[in-house]
């Protein structure tokens, strides 16, 4: 089966998770990054779309792509994950991050954990997670065995 792995990166956890899933798949996997890429739906039979979670919400390049292509996305096999450092909400914001649609259609969904570089933050968001989530320093927090379960759970559907 040709699949695609879509993302959208704005620090690169969710690059270098899509990344690892695709290492991790049997099958090769092209990667797009939504950012710069626009990948003809067509040529794919699986799509797995991969986005990280700012205020619980994934960004607005991911949310034009889900709602741009969303008939043609419930046609295919379709995989959703989430980059996400709140692990212990990862599950509810999994749950409404993308459209309810494309939530019930996915055969495989995730959270894959985060990661947050303080140093590649603006001054504005570096003191609100300083301040209100109590981050003191980056960290890296990315689930491998998440990424391994994903890509078995994929592969079986």
């Amino acid at each position: 089966m040709k699949t695609l792995i879509a993302y959208v990166s704005k620090h690169g956890c969710t690059a270098k998770c899509a990344r690892l899933l695709a290492q991790s798949l049997r099958n090769p996997a092209t990667l797009a990054d939504l950012a710069r890429d626009n990948p003809d739906l067509a040529e794919y039979e699986g799509i797995i779309l991969g986005a990280p979670l700012y205020a619980g919400s994934i960004p607005s390049r991911a949310k034009a792509f889900c709602r741009h292509n969303l008939a043609r996305l419930k046609e295919k096999k379709l995989g959703l994950f989430i980059c996400c450092g709140l692990e212990d909400q990862a599950q509810a914001q999994l749950e409404s991050a993308f459209p309810p649609e494309l939530t019930r259609h996915a055969s495989a969904r995730a959270s894959f954990g985060g990661a947050i570089d303080l140093e590649r933050q603006n001054f504005l968001v570096r003191t609100l997670l300083r301040k209100l989530m109590k981050i003191t320093e980056s960290y890296e927090a990315i689930d491998r065995q998440s990424i391994q379960d994903f890509a078995r759970q994929w592969e079986q559907v």
